[in-house]
């Protein structure tokens, strides 16, 4: 038989093939040590909510990665609120959470409404922003307007907005100086929200509900009528016996001379 021919080179690629996955099996082994276990958002918590526990989940992530919570604070990160929207597989940083809720403040109120379907957009979840709007009656009385620009959604409770199989529980936060009206007309469910989606806390304040009192012209033009028509009155009494003392002090000199020449 014919001897094959040998081809140094092809050994050398394979023994460098050989040497060089050896060497990154060895590497990948000791960077795997440098694993830790950080905390990752496993499903959404709107901005100003509390952070629950069965929204986070432990994942593996190098030590020189991004910025991060580790996993052993998890049960910590349950007393504190989202500061931004905090999406599915984001990696939880200081900078999303805070300590107190910048909506649950003083001045704040919490109103519960109870509403129909089609009194809210569907999927509404906590977290997001509505308008709260009054909506007349079927007699019509009034006309829609404006109470909340940009009121949180503290939750969403109860029945499916979707299939319309029963009222929806939503509270929302709105300032304390409205929530007695927005709490008489949910009472006789005048209330409806629209869904004002990547909405901010506005900075401007809410509409007035409560009209302004009027004064009624025609009561301060009769009272002043009155009184302008008894200070006529009293000066014509005046003038009247100003004129009967004139005539009675009149009277004497006049016929004293006459009696006199008579």
């Amino acid at each position: 038989m014919a001897p094959r021919d040998r081809k140094p080179g092809l050994a050398a690629l394979a023994v460098l093939l050989i040497v060089g996955g050896a060497l990154l099996t060895v590497t990948l082994v000791l960077r795997s040590g440098d694993r830790v276990s950080a905390i990752e958002i496993s499903q959404r918590v709107g901005a100003g909510q509390p952070i629950p526990i069965s929204a986070l989940k432990e994942v593996q992530i190098a030590q020189d990665g991004p910025a991060f919570v580790y996993w052993s604070a998890a049960e910590e990160m349950t007393r504190y609120f989202a500061s931004v929207d905090l999406m599915p597989g984001t990696l939880l940083n200081q900078n999303m959470i805070s300590e107190d809720s910048a909506e649950l403040v003083p001045g704040k109120a919490v109103v519960g409404l109870s509403l129909k379907p089609n009194q809210m957009p569907p999927n509404l979840q906590a977290g997001q922003r509505v308008q709260v709007v009054y909506v007349p009656g079927e007699n019509g009385d009034g006309s829609s307007r404006l109470l909340a620009r940009s009121a949180l959604v503290n939750s969403v409770r109860g029945g499916d907005s979707a299939t319309g199989s029963a009222n929806v529980t939503v509270s929302v936060v709105v300032s304390d100086s409205i929530s007695p009206q927005v709490v008489g007309y949910a009472a006789s469910g005048r209330i409806a929200l629209a869904y004002l989606p990547g909405a901010k806390p506005s900075a401007q304040s809410d509409p007035a509900t409560v009209p302004t009192p009027r004064t009624t012209p025609s009561v301060k033009t009769t009272g002043t009528g009155s009184t302008q028509t008894g200070q006529g009155t009293q000066q014509g009494n005046q003038t009247n016996q100003n004129g009967q003392n004139n005539q009675q002090s009149q009277t004497p000199r006049n016929t004293a001379p006459a009696n006199g020449q008579g």
